[in-house]
């Protein structure tokens, strides 16, 4: 199963989205992960200078 973790730069301004200000970064992890665990290795994750936003898990979206 993929799954998409989605971070946002920590001082963008969601309402006026500009180049850089998101990043993804997609996986693959087996598909009886739960939503919890998978967020939890999206939180490890985060990219310096970035905020932790949600999860994509195979095109259904989910916040954590």
């Amino acid at each position: 199963m993929k799954a998409t973790a989605i971070y946002m730069k920590f001082d963008a301004n969601p309402f006026n989205v500009r180049p850089g200000d998101y990043k993804q970064i997609t996986g693959l992890l087996p598909a009886d992960l739960s939503d919890e665990l998978i967020a939890s290795y999206a939180k490890d994750a985060v990219p310096e200078g970035y905020v932790f936003v949600g999860i994509e898990r195979d095109g259904t979206g989910t916040d954590a």
